[in-house]
């Protein structure tokens, strides 16, 4: 669980647009992976410098950046003035506590989702803070920390399965929202199989114990439902939307 308290304070006499990182610092280190592809091409690497991410912005193949950590007030700012991205933007991507919404800038989009874990020991659900920026031939996309559940997605691309290879890369952005929607009723299974399982102890034992984790499944299922809510005008704007950045 993250324990971090949002204090609105600390943004008292910042400019507007100056970045601050708002959440738990999760990596000392960011981590910066590449996907580049067409039909015919595929390169897959790590960069070793945020710098060289502007080597991606205007290649006419489909090129997805994900950057892993969200700390690095230096590296974020490299990256937003060589993509051209507000910097209002980037307070959004590097404070965790921001909803889920979606963006519409005219040459980008931005959308904020998020990464939800559901622990079967606990009862309880962590939150990962995701965006995205989808540009005209690129995806930027930021995690609080390594690993996610977009992997069945690089496999797609790297094993040319089904359409992405031969898609632009507003198909690659609605994939990487799809696998998170997705994990949505995964863990919403979870949730409905806990239950259950809560009321079959509590007809068998009425304890406090049994009580008390009732108690913890409701309080977590609201957590689920409020960060969840919003990702349906997330999907409808990504279906409805009329730009030129969505086929």
């Amino acid at each position: 669980m993250n324990d971090f308290k949002y204090d609105p304070s600390l943004k008292v006499g910042l400019k507007p647009g100056e970045l601050l990182h708002v959440g738990e610092r999760k990596l000392e280190k960011i981590r910066i992976r590449v996907i580049d592809f067409d039909s015919k091409h595929l390169e897959e690497r790590e960069l070793e410098s945020i710098e060289e991410c502007r080597n991606y912005k205007d290649k006419d193949t489909v090129s997805w950046i994900n950057i892993d950590g969200l700390h690095n007030i230096e590296s974020m700012t490299i990256l937003r003035k060589d993509f051209g991205i507000s910097s209002l933007v980037f307070e959004d991507v590097i404070n965790t506590h921001n909803r889920p919404k979606f963006e519409d800038y005219g040459n980008y989009i931005f959308i904020i989702a998020k990464m939800i874990n559901y622990d079967i020991e606990t009862r309880t659900i962590s939150f990962e803070h995701i965006s995205f920026v989808l540009g005209e031939n690129y995806v930027l996309s930021f995690q609080e920390r390594f690993g996610d559940f977009f992997e069945p997605v690089r496999e797609r691309i790297r094993n040319s399965i089904g359409r992405i290879r031969r898609k632009k890369v507003d198909y690659l952005n609605y994939a990487l929202l799809d696998v998170l929607v997705d994990n949505y009723f995964v863990v919403a299974d979870k949730f409905n199989t806990n239950l259950n399982e809560l009321e079959e102890e509590l007809m068998a034992d009425p304890s406090p114990e049994t009580l008390k984790q009732m108690y913890i499944n409701k309080r977590e299922l609201l957590k689920f439902s409020r960060n969840i809510r919003p990702m349906r005008e997330v999907t409808n704007n990504f279906y409805k939307m009329e730009s030129q950045l969505i086929e």
